[in-house]
């Protein structure tokens, strides 16, 4: 396809989306509610009430525009990159990382919004409006699976802020064709103030907005306790969200400066350790980068080097600059200085001086200066900080053996493919929740919090037997509404395979019917108000089940994962775990059986386990005989 082609059905594209994008913000054009509602529908409300409706106007509309620059930065920029001028797809990602979690997580918050505009409409107008509860809105766009997708979300962006608008630059310094594209997408009245720059600019600034807003609804909101209470849950949620990516920016930037650090110390560099060892630069990389700056170091002739100095989670590493790269400077003392026990004191009569006193025997004294007291002062209170918990050796050694080194690196390798594989389950359950609300034309809930199912309930061992439990009730319960009343309910079975004959509760706090009859005395679905919940149609019951089912059974198979991982680990790393020929079942670690099945109450001195209760959790008995056979 020609160039030329590709221009004349993008322009058409563009003109369309854009059109589109006006066509939304045409409710929200005006600057305030008090131009956009009638002025007699303006006269009957209270000054309080009419400051509040101004702001959450404002809220709306600034979401609307939000929503816009990503549509744009999607639809246009992205879009074009990939295909007109047939960028890779990890450079158009880079230069908008996360863009499509973004696009949904505030489309979705957009949709709400507008929702309960067109619901607060005045009868019978088309813009009249006031919204009385926003408070319900806010607490679930800034509270649980929402808030935890909007940091991640927000933290990657912000993070790779500097570095996606340096990759715009370069592409537009060197690519014809790119630059190109941009010069023609711009040409019209929208994208001239929505530029690359501007949209990544916009999306880093939008997530501070939130408290600011909410701060000044509920300033303005007099008479309704429950809205003003909503209103403050919500403030508090928004900030803690704000303070957490802001947290995960700061470690994700000083990740990326440590990886910079490196990527300039000479290769060569190394320099000996007290208590014997080669520290070299791979070192770096295990720790966390807290404080960097440039400090003077006095040496035993008093003159004054200047150095770059790391603090890291347990020691502080001192570096020169030569010939545009970093080594470790020779000078009268180590380095690298361990924060083991280190202590820190001022000098009498300078205020931008400080001692550090090592534990080593003999101890070692350093005589450092920093450019300002203040910058002194802030030297002090992080090592102190990071001296107050600071690892041990045995925990964290300080220099790291090449065994050590790839069994960490391949332990982390693991644990990210984990990870890895429970994201794809969560995203096939809500896949599979999705095509039963399309097959059925009902709506369906997930599971409540579907994500948590996907973690572990302890670090040592996934309980995968509560929901294999829960898993065997959906499907009981599937089962007679898919055969009806001459169904036979399966009998249950416990944990340590005896049959069990009572009637196994469903989750929402009914009971199974057995040969379609239910107890009389049975407790009656009731909502969270205590209100008497309608039965649901059958139909509809059914795709609720099948969901249910399938998130728990991916659950249980997320859970196996991660107990394969946790069995090969445990059999390499536990104190009578290096074994080099395959161990037999009967002759397993005692030690290792019990710290495995802690949950199914397996008592390791009787010897050798049933089948269905050895350390791997329900439903994972293959996978653990896998891993002892080797």
């Amino acid at each position: 396809m020609s160039m030329e082609s590709l221009n004349d059905e993008g322009e058409v594209y563009y003109a369309s989306m854009l059109e589109e994008l006006e066509r939304e913000g045409r409710d929200f054009e005006v600057d305030s509610w008090s131009t956009a509602v009638d002025s007699s529908y303006l006269q009957a409300h209270r000054k309080d009430v009419i400051k509040r409706q101004d702001v959450i106007y404002e809220l709306i509309q600034t979401e609307l525009h939000h929503v816009r620059t990503l549509r744009i930065m999607d639809g246009v920029f992205r879009r074009g990159m990939l295909e007109e001028v047939m960028l890779e797809p990890g450079v158009a990602h880079a230069v908008f990382p996360c863009l499509d979690r973004l696009l949904s997580l505030h489309s979705r918050f957009l949709a709400q919004l507008l929702l309960r505009r067109n619901h607060s409409l005045a009868p019978g107008s088309t813009n009249n409006f006031t919204i009385d509860q926003l408070g319900d809105l806010l607490q679930e766009q800034f509270s649980g699976q929402n808030a935890d997708e909007m940091r991640k979300a927000y933290a990657e962006f912000c993070s790779r802020h500097l570095k996606a608008v340096k990759l715009y630059k370069e592409l537009l310094a060197r690519d014809k064709r790119f630059q190109y594209f941009i010069r023609r997408v711009s040409r019209g009245p929208l994208l001239r103030r929505h530029g690359v720059q501007e949209c990544i600019l916009l999306v880093t600034q939008r997530i501070t907005k939130y408290p600011v807003l909410i701060q000044r609804i509920l300033d303005n909101t007099k008479g309704n306790e429950e809205e003003a209470s909503s209103l403050r849950q919500s403030l508090v949620q928004i900030r803690e969200l704000l303070s957490s990516v802001d947290q995960q920016v700061l470690e994700l930037e000083r990740t990326q400066r440590l990886q910079e650090i490196r990527a300039r110390l000479d290769p060569r560099a190394e320099t000996e350790v007290r208590g014997g060892g080669v520290f070299r630069g791979g070192e770096l990389l295990r720790r966390g980068l807290i404080h960097e700056g440039t400090l003077l170091w006095k040496t035993a002739g008093s003159r004054l080097k200047d150095v770059q100095v790391l603090l890291m989670t347990d020691i502080l590493v001192f570096m020169q600059e030569k010939d545009q790269k970093f080594i470790f400077p020779c000078l009268d003392k180590p380095a690298v200085l361990s924060l083991k026990n280190l202590i820190v004191r001022d000098i009498a009569n300078q205020e931008r001086g400080m001692f550090l006193i090592s534990d080593s025997t003999p101890p070692e004294m350093y005589e450092i200066h920093a450019a300002s007291k203040d910058d002194r002062n802030t030297w002090m209170r992080l090592i102190q900080q990071t001296v107050s918990c600071c690892p041990s050796r045995e925990d964290f050694p300080l220099i790291e053996t090449e065994d050590k080194a790839l069994l960490r690196r391949l332990r982390a390798d693991i644990q990210q493919k984990d990870r890895e594989v429970l994201e794809l389950l969560q995203e096939r359950v809500t896949l599979f929740s999705d095509l039963a609300e399309v097959t059925s034309g009902q709506e369906v809930a997930l599971p409540h919090n579907p994500r948590n199912l996907f973690r572990a309930d302890t670090p040592q061992a996934p309980q995968a037997e509560k929901l294999l439990t829960e898993a065997i009730t959906e499907v009981d319960k599937l089962s007679e509404l898919l055969l009806g009343s001459s169904l036979e309910v399966p009998l249950s079975c416990s944990s340590n395979g005896d049959q069990n004959h009572t009637v196994e509760p469903v989750s929402n706090g009914d009971e199974i019917s057995v040969n379609g009859t239910h107890d009389q005395n049975s407790p009656v679905s009731k909502d969270k108000n205590g209100n008497q919940l309608q039965d649901r149609p059958p139909n509809e019951e059914v795709c609720q089940r099948l969901v249910n089912l399938s998130a728990h059974l991916h659950a249980l198979q997320a859970t196996v994962i991660k107990q394969d991982s946790i069995v090969e680990l445990s059999l390499w790393e536990g104190p009578c775990s290096t074994p080099t020929t395959p161990v037999p079942l009967s002759s397993a670690p005692a030690k290792l059986c019990r710290s495995m099945s802690r949950d199914a109450g397996l008592d390791a001195s009787a010897g050798v386990a049933p089948l269905g209760s050895w350390p791997c959790s329900s439903g994972s008995t293959a996978s653990c005989r896998r891993s002892w056979s080797g």
